[in-house]
């Protein structure tokens, strides 16, 4: 844990991610500043850390394809960082060296509602080389899909005689966390399914208390995945990571599903979280940069985390470049001047995953002033209630002139967690 006591007593500099560049602001003499961060460890090759957890796996991949023919790979989408570009190379030479022929092999991405991935975006995932040589199936949540019970999945994936699942595990505003299973769901499931899993944010018509970040006992949202990809009969090999501030990989598992996805959870739980002994008046919170601050849609964590360390006075300073936009029906907006209640009647009614990012937007918003520094076009950002900062200029600006007290600093927000008083679990927002 990186958590440094608050100082003041000359200026200091401070530096954050912001889309594909860094910003820099002065932190005043007088103000207190605390910096709420994560460990960096010492250097570890990625690759190496992704053989080592192949080679100690609980059950070996060759236990596996010993009798499979066809494989799908299921990786993650270009809207979060995963280190694919490293662990997928090494995944599909290990399948080859195993004798899995590469023509039986489909890399599958898991967009769940998301739009399909560009080929540019393709190669940025998993390279020039594999794009060229392999076949690669951007998931489509309304065809080509096989069921299970009720549940609709990627026929591709459910018609391999293996599924590997890969992925990075962080906290995850709704699931707990992400990695193990959610590849598959809401990753590669039909868009019925995707939306009945994320209808269960709410009970009746307030957000459920235990859908929480880092929240796993009781959460309605994670055993819905468990319970529904319990049923798939496929066998399953699972890759999971855990990645530092600078987006490279830091921990990885193999193995059985619930077994990788485990140990990835408490390598999280133990690393990324940060005790804070109190909630602050201030709580400036970067994203982390692309494509943590893809668009405002992806910003539900670093809301959340941010509010986390937030007092209940407190105010919030969020950056994120949403160069991607909001990524959410602009007739939404509309929504942000509703009561909450009135919001999730209309969810409820006729439920939407845009629809559900405003809602846990707002609910934030609701409890806390939120400046927020993006490049989307300010008059839309006061639509919804937030106070929009143009340029760093203007950031500087409030700094100066109206953050007082002791400012907390997430620089990297969308993996942070603070826990406030010891550790404690996340409060509910």
């Amino acid at each position: 844990m990186n958590h440094k006591a608050p100082n003041a007593g000359k200026p200091r500099i401070q530096t954050c991610s912001y889309g594909h560049k860094h910003i820099d602001f002065t932190l005043p003499e007088n103000l207190q500043a605390v910096t709420l961060d994560i460990p960096l460890d010492a250097h570890q090759e990625e690759a190496l850390l992704v053989y080592q957890a192949l080679n100690t796996a609980d059950t070996p991949l060759a236990h596996y394809t010993a009798k499979a023919r066809t494989v799908a790979v299921v990786i993650s989408d270009y809207s979060r960082p995963t280190g694919t570009q490293i662990y997928t190379p090494i995944l599909i030479n290990r399948l080859l060296e195993l004798g899995i022929e590469r023509e039986h092999i489909t890399i599958v991405i898991a967009l769940g509602l998301h739009r399909p991935a560009t080929s540019v975006e393709i190669i940025d995932l998993i390279g020039a080389e594999l794009f060229a040589s392999m076949r690669v199936e951007n998931h489509d949540a309304l065809h080509n899909l096989t069921y299970v019970d009720s549940i609709g999945f990627n026929a591709t994936v459910l018609g391999a005689d293996l599924i590997v699942l890969t992925g990075a595990v962080t906290f995850h505003p709704m699931a707990g966390y992400s990695g193990g299973y959610k590849s598959l769901l809401p990753g590669v499931a039909a868009k019925e399914a995707v939306l009945e899993n994320h209808r269960l944010f709410f009970q009746d018509h307030m957000k459920h208390p235990s859908v929480n970040p880092g929240s796993i006992d009781h959460n309605p949202v994670l055993h819905h995945i468990l319970g529904n990809c319990a049923r798939i009969t496929t066998p399953m090999f699972c890759l999971n990571v855990v990645l530092d501030q600078h987006k490279q990989i830091r921990f990885a598992a193999a193995g059985s599903v619930m077994h990788t996805w485990s140990a990835c959870c408490a390598n999280v739980r133990d690393l990324n979280s940060v005790p804070t002994d109190r909630a602050y008046p201030w709580v400036l919170a970067s994203a982390g940069g692309s494509p943590s601050d893809f668009s405002f849609y992806q910003c539900m964590k670093v809301l959340t985390h941010g509010a986390s360390a937030c007092s209940k006075e407190g105010t919030l300073i969020i950056l994120a470049e949403c160069a991607d936009g909001w990524e959410i029906d602009p007739d939404l907006l509309a929504w942000f001047s509703l009561p909450l209640d009135e919001v999730a009647t209309l969810l409820l009614a006729d439920f939407r995953m845009d629809g559900l990012a405003v809602y846990m937007a707002m609910r934030i918003i609701h409890l806390h002033p939120v400046y927020f520094l993006s490049s989307l076009p300010p008059a839309q950002v006061l639509r919804t209630g937030m106070i929009p900062l143009v340029d760093v200029e203007s950031l500087q600006k409030l700094i100066d002139q109206k953050v007082q007290g002791t400012l907390a600093i997430l620089p990297h927000g969308a993996q942070t967690l603070p826990l406030v008083e010891n550790g404690a679990e996340p409060k509910d927002l």
